[in-house]
């Protein structure tokens, strides 16, 4: 997908929901997809993303992105862990972070 979307530099948003992601290259590919993107908004709702998919994903180079602003991981297992990774990681950017349905407590 990444290499697919390489040349679509007017592409504002993707769509991955319902698409399950749980192993570390999947959870990779979607990091690199968004390092050399022009996206502005990533859905990525009931995907089975958790703790470890999210450090997966920045490992991918999510974190390299100037342009995303929503991220969308509603219903997803996240728990406090995978909110925290995110926060400290991708909170430059982004404007909206919806993680209704995530198992955060706090």
């Amino acid at each position: 997908l990444a290499e697919r979307c390489e040349s679509c530099n007017h592409l504002a948003l993707i769509d991955l929901s319902d698409n399950i992601i749980v192993e570390k290259d999947a959870a990779v590919h979607v990091g690199e997809l968004l390092a050399d993107s022009p996206l502005h908004t990533l859905v990525l709702q009931r995907i089975g993303f958790g703790a470890d998919q999210v450090q997966w994903f920045i490992e991918g180079g999510a974190t390299e992105t100037e342009v995303l602003n929503r991220l969308l991981l509603n219903n997803n297992p996240l728990g406090d862990d995978g909110l925290t990774t995110i926060s400290e990681s991708m909170i430059i950017s982004l404007q909206e972070l919806h993680v209704s349905g995530c198992g955060v407590t706090g």
